[in-house]
């Protein structure tokens, strides 16, 4: 199966999630997945099943793994004078989660 798509390579990048037990990173892609866009905090309380909020600095730095892998992206955006940072799936990363979702019957 071909999971290519214009410089995608959802293949290989879901082999190295599930090789390098990045287990954290996968339920962040999932989550967003179901997702339009969400803010830190959302990401924090999926992370911990919504008992209370996972320290920002470590889901932080799973984000931000994603967005280095080209899978998600930070959408700034200004509300009333306040400006919010938003997470979203990219184009790749919809598609690996797509897979990854079938692949675990998710």
């Amino acid at each position: 199966m071909d999971v290519s798509v214009s410089g995608c390579d959802a293949e290989g990048i879901i082999r190295e999630l599930l090789e390098t037990g990045s287990r954290d990173e996968v339920v962040v892609l999932l989550f967003l997945s179901r997702q339009d866009a969400v803010l830190l905090s959302a990401i924090q309380r999926a992370l911990t099943g919504g008992r209370y909020y996972a320290s920002g600095t470590w889901t932080k730095s799973l984000v931000y793994s994603l967005i280095r892998r080209g899978l998600a992206r930070e959408l700034n955006v200004t509300i009333r004078g306040k400006k919010y940072r938003l997470y979203t799936l990219t184009d790749c990363g919809m598609r690996v989660a797509n897979i990854l979702a079938k692949t675990l019957n998710i």
